[in-house]
């Protein structure tokens, strides 16, 4: 029997993370694309879930650009779009001019394992050469401790997004960050539990011996503001999403 899924964070009820979604979409200053590797979206720890959420964003299904429309290219391709991939001809955030900064339009992410969001990067480096390619320098580790991590430096789609914000400088940066992280550690601290409790033991595959203590440097669990019930959300900044990102067949 299937288990009963909310309507709005679409988890199973049991581990509904409604109650700690902001009580409206947290505006930025800009709009956010995010390439998201095939089958990703199915993984139960995807945090652009919760993103959809909590922001406008838009997500792109397709692993190259080769085939949009000319409209979709200038949408990514420009002077106004940060591309946020530690790629090699990328610079620090922190680098950037104070004007590039304030003329940022769109912010491109890329989501999925570390593996096949580098071949997605590499696919469509050649359609993005006019945006700026930036990295980020993270201020703390990852909190994302129930998927594994490539290095200490490497962050979630979501905490990514977030570190973006406060280094952008962006107003309100603290307060965005403090809505966007709510919902994102009740979900890791969900997953813990059942990891902890059902399957993470010394003699199944991928168990870590320091999950437990890493676990500890989460912050206490905190309901977010009241939320009125509604339908699945809908993540349209641009005017029509299907055209511009359809999704691979």
């Amino acid at each position: 029997m299937s288990r009963e899924t909310c309507s709005r964070c679409d988890r199973p009820k049991s581990v509904c993370l409604c109650r700690y979604l902001p009580s409206e979409k947290v505006s930025l200053p800009f709009s956010v694309a995010i390439f998201q590797t095939p089958g990703e979206e199915k993984c139960a720890k995807s945090t652009v879930k919760i993103l959809r959420n909590c922001i406008e964003c838009s997500v792109w299904k397709r692993r190259s650009l080769a085939n949009a429309g000319g409209h979709t290219g200038k949408l990514f391709n420009g002077p106004e779009t940060l591309i946020l991939y530690p790629g090699d001809q990328a610079v620090p955030v922190d680098k950037l001019e104070e004007e590039t900064k304030k003329r940022i339009c769109c912010v491109v992410l890329f989501d999925g394992t570390w593996e096949s969001c580098r071949r997605m990067y590499l696919a469509n480096i050649s359609f993005l050469a006019e945006a700026h390619h930036v990295r980020l320098r993270p201020t703390s580790p990852s909190k994302y401790i129930v998927r594994q991590q490539p290095n200490l430096e490497s962050l979630s789609t979501l905490e990514a997004l977030v570190e973006l914000i406060v280094q952008l400088g962006v107003d309100g940066a603290e307060e965005k960050a403090q809505l966007l992280l709510r919902p994102f550690h009740a979900m890791v601290q969900m997953q813990l539990r059942h990891m902890t409790t059902a399957t993470h033991r010394p003699n199944r595959p991928g168990y870590d011996p320091h999950l437990l203590s890493r676990a500890a440097s989460l912050p206490p669990l905190e309901e977010g503001s009241p939320v009125s019930p509604v339908g699945k959300t809908s993540c349209e900044p641009f005017q029509n999403e299907r055209e511009i990102f359809p999704e691979e067949e």
